[in-house]
């Protein structure tokens, strides 16, 4: 199930994985544009592209945490052995 991340959270993602927009758009399947747009809030996105970049990034290692009462939402390593 696709959770709609902020687009902080999504640019924060990719940073953790150190790809340029260009590659992680190509992994993910999507256009530049659209990753564009899921990064900085712009025009709507897809319900299918949310999908292809959450998964992307989880078979890149990348796990998104929820918000909890003493911290907000964020982007981890699942686990080390990842990176």
């Amino acid at each position: 199930m696709a959770v709609f991340y902020s687009p902080d959270i999504l640019r924060a993602a990719r940073a953790l994985t150190d790809l340029t927009a260009a590659d992680f758009a190509a992994k993910a399947k999507v256009s530049r544009t659209a990753l564009r747009n899921a990064e900085t809030g712009g025009m709507s996105i897809t319900l299918e592209t949310i999908e292809r970049i959450q998964r992307a990034y989880e078979e890149l290692g990348v796990e998104f945490t929820l918000p909890g009462p003493s911290f907000g939402a964020g982007v981890r390593w699942k686990s080390r052995a990842k990176q």
